[in-house]
């Protein structure tokens, strides 16, 4: 703090040597730059599919956050739910340390597991897929995204009847 702190025009004092005063000593702390990643443009190659058969997932992980993100792993999800992404992952994809403000494209190929029954499905997408470890981000609400829906569809088992053990009788 400096007393009469001007440039011209400064009042008559009898000491001007305790015309300045400062506080207690503080720190300033920087707002740390942090990742934030979200799943971006899911596609699947196949609009319906078969249990057993394989299903191409396409999608992009941005880092919309100004810090630079460490290496992590992006899960693959399979649910009915187009708003809950609860389930047990499929796949863990290893995704590459990405920079702030850029983006990876990922990818991965499925087998729709056998016995799963025919309705309507989605395929989540889940950023930093893991249950301990996770990295700070500056939001971790955005890390699922799903896919457009998709069909499993069932072919029924159907009878093969086969004539068997004709005779004649005359």
């Amino acid at each position: 703090i400096i007393a009469d702190n001007v440039t011209s025009g400064a009042i008559t004092q009898s000491n001007y040597a305790d015309d300045v005063q400062h506080s207690a000593a503080f720190t300033v702390i920087a707002t740390p730059q942090l990742p934030n990643l979200v799943p971006q443009n899911i596609t699947l190659n196949k609009s319906s599919v078969q249990p057993g058969e394989t299903l191409t997932v396409n999608w992009t992980l941005a880092n919309t956050g100004s810090g630079n993100s460490p290496s992590t792993v992006t899960g693959v999800r399979m649910n009915l739910s187009s708003t809950s992404f609860a389930g047990t992952t499929i796949i863990n994809v290893p995704m590459p340390a990405i920079n702030g403000n850029s983006s990876t494209p990922q990818n991965t190929t499925i087998t729709i597991p056998a016995g799963t029954a025919a309705g309507t499905y989605y395929i989540w997408i889940i950023a930093d897929n893991v249950t301990s470890g996770a990295i700070t981000q500056s939001n971790s609400a955005d890390d699922v995204q799903h896919s457009a829906a998709f069909t499993v569809t069932v072919t029924p088992e159907l009878p093969n009847l086969v004539p068997q053990n004709i005779t004649l009788n005359n």
